[in-house]
């Protein structure tokens, strides 16, 4: 399923205009996880809007297995290692 995000163009969450360090939790579990995430916020429900233009088996796995993070207010982090930033001009 990592695969389906792969070559996605994801808008950063508003505020965010960078990379930014933030403690983690698991999607699933809901756990901590002992590394602070290094990344880029995408708002949840954005994040998944894109990625059903893709994959929509993708894109309903999130749907059924975190409907939590479709709320207002949750974003996904995108490890800084896997992105590239790329900017776009205003038409």
């Amino acid at each position: 399923m990592r695969a389906a995000w792969v070559g996605l163009l994801l808008p950063l969450a508003p505020g965010r205009s960078g990379v930014y360090q933030s403690p983690a939790q698991g999607v699933l579990t809901g756990s901590p996880s002992p590394e602070p995430a290094i990344g880029y916020f995408v708002e949840s429900r954005e994040a998944i809007d894109v990625l059903r233009q893709k994959s929509s088996g993708a894109a309903d796995w999130w749907v059924k297995n975190t409907p939590h993070l479709l709320e207002p207010g949750w974003c996904l982090i995108f490890h800084e290692y896997v992105c590239e930033r790329v900017e776009i001009e205003d038409e």
